[in-house]
């Protein structure tokens, strides 16, 4: 005989459970925009997803090669190796997002917000970032030919990044650790 108890206060705890698992995104179907499942891996390759709310997202590996996320809200979002090669983040806000091993090649973050990001091993070969950067991770980042121009590196560390022909004029240095491991605070 099955016995199924509804009522007192295990079938609260039982609903808050529930509740809290498909809040989380545990059992339930990943988010959708446009035709873009928002999941690890997912094949997003130029989609538009202009102003789209992923905060916290989890898409590493993805591919997001040539997307339109200008304005998208991906703080603490983990892009881990994901390839954004050619997207578009500008003015995105990538605050404590997890990038590392990214391929970010040509990829535009001008006026994107990526305080605290982690960026260590990323390809941003030929990027564009003329953004925030306060207190990002770009430790062993390959930035050749990058575009910094403007860029505020408030305590980022740059640690064994490669800077070779990268525009580097305008840069906010304060605090800020430089790939040979010497500190510049020339802009503080």
């Amino acid at each position: 005989m099955h016995r199924t108890l509804h009522t007192g206060r295990a079938a609260v705890v039982a609903t808050a459970i529930v509740t809290a698992l498909v809040t989380a995104g545990c059992g339930g179907d990943a988010k959708t925009i446009g035709d873009c499942v928002v999941e690890p891996e997912t094949q997003c390759a130029s989609a538009s997803l202009n102003g789209a709310d992923l905060a916290g997202a989890e898409l590493t590996q993805a591919n997001l090669a040539g997307a339109n996320l200008n304005g998208a809200d991906l703080s603490g979002a983990d892009l881990s190796e994901a390839d954004v090669s050619g997207a578009d983040f500008a003015g995105a806000n990538l605050t404590d997002a997890i990038l590392p091993g990214v391929n970010g090649t040509k990829a535009g973050f001008a006026t994107a917000n990526m305080t605290s990001a982690d960026l260590t091993e990323a390809n941003l070969t030929d990027a564009e970032l003329e953004a925030n950067l306060t207190g990002a991770d770009l430790g062993k980042a390959n930035l050749e030919r990058a575009n910094l121009r403007g860029a505020n590196l408030t305590d980022a560390d740059l640690t064994g990044a490669n800077l070779n022909d990268a525009e580097l004029r305008g840069i906010i240095y304060c605090r800020t650790t430089m790939p040979d491991g010497k500190v510049d605070s020339t802009g503080c």
